[in-house]
């Protein structure tokens, strides 16, 4: 076999459909024997008549598709650009009203959707990625009589563009007098007329908007509504034959999609407050302090090797119908107690543990995955302070409730201002945005 047969084979069998075709491409170019030319060409056409192509949809929707000079581009176009270039997927993409495009997923006319919010419609043809945006709704208003207002249901007259995610949402949640237009700057020039009451809009393009139309953000009051997490619905009759693909594709968003949940200062203002002003008043309680203060003492000999021992059997329990060790701990006074914060803040709290100096569970409102806490850098950031320590970690996105979480965590100190232990505590960001 001489160096050219040798190179079509290699193309032809390294497992990429799309790759061989851009690697036996290239070689067409090469200074190849016109025997091989023709050989080539003859078996890339077969390729790209066998490779398929992911099938999607999409819709113009900026920022996150926009034409570029007779291009897709935009902020999702070009992560999902990057996510299927380094899954080696070819794709091809159809811009199309919305709904003609969730009619071909439902028909299985189209393997993918995208960009999305959860949608139930949806959920029942196809299953959604992980977030790789996240949108941050606010309603937006000039009249200062609305900031108190809880129902914007009835009495206003409400602006979305025609066909965003924020339209659909409207209608979906019940809203009937709305005013669909065309581009985002019409709602706040409509709003700033008085022929509008108010709008939803991301926080992020708001300012965009503002920015390019040299409208003063100042003229406008807004309220939190919710977050809203956006994603590529990939079709079911598409993942049956691919089952592998969706956990490829989720494995490579935070790469392709960097930074795209990260709270902004105001968001980590008022989480501080929350730490500061309501956990920090039950975390002083007798009954936490007392209890770490006893498992520190119980514990004053334990080695590493007895915290792993005890970490392994707790994970051993985890997926096990007898969980001694879980079911003693979860029943203990300080559980209990936990619980009883965690109901009092009504969703606020997803979750609370607490640990001792060694960073082993105490007592937790709910069961933990591990046993030993010392490792996280809930824990870590927070004692390694000392007393008043603290850390507000990042945004973590639940794809089963579909719900956005944040983790705080505080140093426990005793009368004597020595550090014995840590609380960490599940936020539910949405309602402590919301929340007076």
């Amino acid at each position: 076999m001489d160096k050219y047969s040798w190179l079509v084979v290699t193309s032809i069998s390294n497992g990429s459909k799309a790759a061989s075709i851009s690697e036996i491409s290239k070689l067409r170019e090469g200074e190849l024997p016109m025997r091989f030319r023709h050989y080539i060409t003859i078996l890339l056409l077969v390729l790209m008549q066998t490779a398929e192509a992911v099938d999607l949809r999409t819709t113009i929707s900026p920022p996150y598709q926009i034409m570029l000079q007779g291009e897709l581009s935009g902020v999702s176009a070009n992560v999902i650009r990057c996510i299927l270039g380094d899954m080696d997927e070819a794709y091809a993409v159809q811009v199309m009203p919305w709904g003609r495009a969730v009619a071909d997923i439902i028909s299985a006319e189209a393997d993918g959707l995208f960009t999305s919010m959860p949608s139930a419609e949806l959920d029942n043809y196809a299953i959604m990625s992980v977030p790789f945006a996240l949108e941050k709704w606010y309603w937006y208003f000039t009249d200062s009589k609305l900031a108190s207002r809880v129902d914007f249901r009835r009495g206003l007259r409400i602006g979305a563009i025609r066909s965003s995610n924020q339209a659909l949402w409207l209608k979906i949640n019940g809203y009937t007098q709305i005013e669909e237009v065309n581009e985002g700057g019409q709602l706040l020039q409509l709003v700033r007329a008085g022929r509008l009451d108010t709008f939803i809009a991301d926080e992020k393009n708001f300012h965009e908007i503002a920015f390019e139309l040299d409208i003063n953000e100042s003229d406008f009051k807004r309220q939190f509504l919710k977050y809203t997490p956006l994603g590529i619905y990939f079709a079911n009759h598409f993942l049956s034959g691919r089952p592998d693909f969706l956990a490829n594709f989720n494995a490579r968003v935070s790469a392709c999609a960097p930074g795209s949940m990260v709270l902004t200062d105001d968001e980590i203002k008022k989480l501080k407050a929350i730490l500061e002003y309501h956990i920090r008043n039950w975390v002083d309680s007798r009954e936490v302090i007392s209890s770490v203060r006893m498992q520190n003492e119980s514990m004053r000999e334990v080695t590493i090797k007895d915290i792993e021992v005890l970490d392994k059997q707790w994970r051993s329990e985890v997926a096990s119908k007898e969980r001694p060790s879980i079911n003693k701990l979860l029943n203990n006074p300080l559980s209990k107690y936990l619980r009883d914060v965690q109901e009092a803040s009504k969703g606020l709290y997803t979750e609370i543990f607490v640990v001792d100096r060694n960073g082993l569970n105490v007592g937790q409102s709910k069961s933990t995955s591990d046993y030993y806490q010392g490792d996280e850098k809930s824990f870590q950031k927070s004692f390694g302070q000392g007393v008043g320590g603290t850390n507000i970690g990042g945004i973590e996105y639940d794809d089963s409730t579909r719900t956005f979480q944040v983790k705080v965590s505080l140093t426990i100190g005793d009368e004597y201002k020595t550090p014995i232990g840590a609380v960490i505590v599940g936020i539910d960001v949405e309602r402590a945005l919301s929340a007076d």
